[in-house]
Parts: C-alpha cells; sequence; structure tokens
C-alpha cells in the first residue's frame, strides 16, 4: 500500500539525515516537548483525571497498561493514521445504494490482499528496513500486529457475504512468499557465516565450539561460544541460539550479546585462531529451554559442553561514544546489554566518563559476570559502577560509608566493601528518577551532553524514559534516552 511506502520512505530519509547532520544536533530534537514552557497540562501543576492519562501513557510502554501494550508516540501516530486510512477506503465513494455490498466486498478484498506483504515483511528478523531506517524491531512489531487485525478484518468483511470464485486472486501470495523465502535463505546463510569456516589453503573445515556453565549462587546461565569465523562482534547485537541435537532443534531463541574476548590469546602459531571471537551470553533460566539447561548443568556439576548453533547477528548500536557523559542503567541479566558498552567506550583512545548503575538480586552475579578475563577493563579511570543488591540477605554486613558522590541514595546508605574505588556496593534499590535528574543538572551546568542507556525490566525501563523526559523538561536540552528493551 502507498501508505506503508510512504512511511517506509520518510524514515529511510530520516535515516540517511541522521548521518549528514552533526548527532549533537539530532539530540536537541529528541522530544519536541523539551523546551516548552509549562502549561497547564503539566504533570507538576495537575493531578486531575487528564493529567493521569496522559502520565499513564507517558511511563507505560514496555509495562501493560490494563493488559494492553502501550505504543511509542510515533508508532502511534502511523498506526492510528493507518487505520484512519483504512475506515475512509472502505466506507466512502459508493454510488446510490444498490449493489454497495458488493463493491464493498471488492475494496476488503483487494485491500485485505494488499496487505499480506507487509505483514510478512513487518515480522521477518532479515528485514532490510531495520537497517535502513530507524525504526527499531519494537516497532516493527507494532506496525505487524495492526496490520495483521486489519488483515484479518478485512478479510471476514470480504468473506462474511460471498462466495469464492475462482483462481483468478491466487497469484497475489507470491509476494508473500518471496518475502518469506528470501528471510529463511538469509537466516541459513547467517547460520553457516556464524558456525562453518572452510579453509581452502589447509584443507580444513572448522564449526563453533560451546560451553554451558550454571552458578547456582545467582541463578545465572552463562554461555560461551566459540565461533568458527571471524565475526565481528560489537555491542547492541543479539543473535539466535538452536540447539540442533533434540527432539525441537528447529526452535531458537534470541539472547544479547553479553561481552566478545578473542578466541585464543596464546595460540600465536595459528593466525587464524587470533581472528575468532568468545561470544559469552547471560541468561537468567525460567521456564522451557533456559531451564532445561540448567538442569543439564545440574547433572554435569555446573559445566557442559554441548552443541548450540549461532544464528546472527542482529541489532544496532546506540551511538552513546558521542556523548561527553554516559549513564548505563541495567536490571538483573541486563548486564548483558550494556556489558559490551563499556568494554567499547573504555577501549577507546579518548574514552568519556561512563557510569554504570546495575541493580540484582545476588551480589554473587557481580563475580559471575566480571570473571578473570574481564576484570581487568574494571580499574578503569573512567570507569564507575554502583551495584544495588536489592536482597540484603545476600549480603555480607560491612562497615557504613558514605553515599558515593552524584548519586541518589538508595534505601540505605551502607556501602558493602568492593574490590576496586570505582566499584560501590549497596544494599537496596537505586533511585532511577533522581540519578537522571542528578547527572542531567551536572550535564547541563558543565555544558555537556549525555546519553543514558537502560537495560532492565520494563517497570525500570519506563521510569527511566519518563526521568529523561522530566529533565528535558526541566531545562537539560543535550540529553538522550537509549533503551535495550527485554521484550519486544
Amino acid at each position: 500500500m502507498a501508505y506503508w511506502a510512504a512511511v517506509l520512505i520518510l524514515g529511510i530519509l530520516n535515516r540517511m539525515s541522521s548521518f549528514w547532520l552533526p548527532r549533537r544536533a539530532l539530540a536537541r530534537y529528541a522530544d519536541t516537548e523539551a523546551h516548552a514552557d509549562s502549561g497547564p497540562m503539566d504533570p507538576r501543576r495537575t493531578r486531575g483525571p487528564l493529567s493521569q492519562v496522559l502520565h499513564a501513557f507517558r511511563t507505560y510502554l514496555l509495562r501493560l497498561l490494563y493488559g494492553c501494550d502501550v505504543p511509542k508516540r510515533l508508532d502511534l501516530l502511523i498506526i492510528s493514521g493507518f487505520g484512519v486510512l483504512c475506515v475512509v477506503i472502505c466506507c466512502v465513494g459508493y454510488d446510490g445504494d444498490i449493489r454497495n455490498w458488493h463493491y464493498s466486498s471488492d475494496r476488503t478484498g483487494v485491500l485485505a490482499y494488499a496487505c499480506l506483504p507487509f505483514l510478512w515483511l513487518f515480522s521477518g528478523r532479515n528485514n532490510i528496513f531495520l537497517w535502513a531506517t530507524n525504526f527499531d524491531i519494537q516497532s516493527f512489531s507494532v506496525f505487524h500486529r495492526q496490520v495483521a487485525w486489519a488483515c484479518t478484518i478485512l478479510a471476514l468483511l470480504h468473506s462474511s457475504h460471498t462466495k469464492p470464485d475462482g483462481s483468478q486472486w491466487n497469484s497475489y501470495p507470491w509476494t508473500v512468499v518471496a518475502i518469506s523465502t528470501f528471510d529463511r535463505v538469509v537466516r541459513i546463510a547467517r547460520i553457516i557465516y556464524c558456525n562453518l569456516h572452510v579453509c581452502f589453503s589447509d584443507r580444513v573445515i572448522s564449526i563453533s565450539s560451546s560451553r554451558i556453565n550454571y552458578c547456582e549462587g545467582s541463578d545465572l546461565v552463562t554461555i560461551e561460544i566459540q565461533t568458527a569465523s571471524p565475526i565481528h562482534a560489537k555491542a547492541g547485537q543479539h543473535y539466535f541460539l538452536y540447539q540442533p541435537i533434540t527432539l525441537c532443534g528447529w526452535q531458537n531463541h534470541p539472547f544479547a550479546l553479553g561481552a566478545y574476548l578473542p578466541a585464543s590469546r596464546h595460540n600465536y602459531m595459528d593466525p587464524s585462531a587470533n581472528k575468532k571471537v568468545k561470544l559469552i551470553f547471560y541468561i537468567r533460566p525460567y521456564a522451557g529451554w533456559t531451564q532445561s539447561i540448567r538442569d543439564r548443568c545440574h547433572k554435569a556439576n555446573e559445566t557442559t559442553p554441548t552443541l548450540l548453533v549461532l544464528e546472527g547477528p542482529y541489532g544496532h548500536a546506540a551511538p552513546v561514544h558521542t556523548f561527553d557523559t554516559v549513564l548505563l542503567i541495567a536490571g538483573g541479566t541486563g548486564i548483558a546489554a550494556t556489558l559490551p558498552y563499556m568494554l567499547e567506550h573504555v577501549s577507546r583512545a579518548k574514552a568519556s566518563p561512563i557510569h554504570l548503575i546495575w541493580s540484582a538480586r545476588q551480589r554473587s552475579i557481580f563475580s559471575a559476570v566480571f570473571t578473570d578475563e574481564l576484570r581487568d577493563f574494571l580499574y578503569s579511570d573512567m570507569l564507575s559502577i554502583t551495584f544495588f543488591c536489592t536482597d540484603p540477605s545476600m549480603i555480607p554486613s560491612s562497615q557504613p560509608s558514605p553515599t558515593p558522590p552524584n548519586q541518589a541514595p538508595a534505601v540505605t546508605s551502607k556501602e558493602i566493601d568492593s574490590p576496586a574505588p570505582n566499584i560501590h556496593f549497596f544494599p537496596g534499590r537505586p533511585d532511577i528518577h533522581e540519578t537522571i535528574q542528578q547527572e542531567a543538572k551536572a550535564s547541563g551546568e558543565s555544558n555537556t551532553s549525555l546519553a543514558v542507556l537502560c537495560s532492565g525490566p520494563p517497570q525500570m525501563a519506563d521510569e527511566s524514559r519518563y526521568a529523561v523526559y522530566d529533565a528535558m523538561r526541566g531545562g537539560c536540552t543535550d540529553i538522550q534516552y537509549f533503551e535495550e528493551a527485554f521484550t519486544w
């Protein structure tokens, strides 16, 4: 349909403009309401019913509001326009009252067929417009669901009073077949690229190897995969994992890339080994496949080698390195999405200050993530980490110490012993809103830019987003919010 074509073209133009315009200028129009004067609709001035509704729509984007998803503002405008367009096309332009049912049936049938290509396009993980536009996979998921609803309703309206009239329409679904085939072919190509490497000079075929470890104290599953090919791993990526030697070997599960290291630091005799990468994934086991691999590690005394097939990479990296200060907020295994940004940021020649706020139930998850291979970069002068343990019973008692600077106080101000001066441990929960407000205030006073990236549960992400919005309304203009959502 021309509507979705126009939306995608505008998205491509916006994507192209992001490379031409300075990134600092882009941050200033991240929210058009940031420079607006406080009016009667300011939530700080009124607590009426309308204000409560607006506040709910601002703070429920990942969380469910009365069992329903609340899309982002731009996504809501796009799908609302699509719905209005479908209603207008189906209801106007009829001449008289004769055979209107026949004409309306034709319209709804044609529209239902027109929705099919976009229905499959928006649902594919190899959707080319994920790279060509600034829409993320969460936005395309919203578009996919709304197009599916429209296609279903139009098909029901079309078929409720008609009967099949031959095979003259059977050629239209071939567009859907082409899109689906392209997606499957690219998936297979990614699987071969990640897991199979053929060295013609040595006549050797190598495949990826993997190992799974479960730490019972932190309830954390760590998957280490040594790739067969020299994959260009970076922050913001996610991969799909298969376990082929099972009854459901075709099933796959997406996980964010937690860390990446050279596969061999000591094998200098084999130059190709130094190009290979070890990918690390951090997973909290719940039910289904993650529970099964946890049980398998239990039987194998916490660590077991297994055959896993990798598909990827997918995703984009947020340009946090272009900001003067970076604030990372992680909840539980959300550290998997923020840790690659820390590794890349610290390794840069001119790194800006980066502050990590990490909240988790167990204190031992810190040691489970920052093993000997990742411990060295913790002592960087540009890095500071504040860890909050939400279960005080998991923390040993220690002497109190003052709250760290530029950090909002937690439930209690007693600091736990830390391995480095730039690492602080506190019991309780962090005050996300106050922390972002203080960072934004410091950024405004020093006339510097601030990037806030959050990866955590829906409530934490919604709270972080609203805190950034509140900071914009407070006068902090050079701040931008990035999100690595737990759910799509």
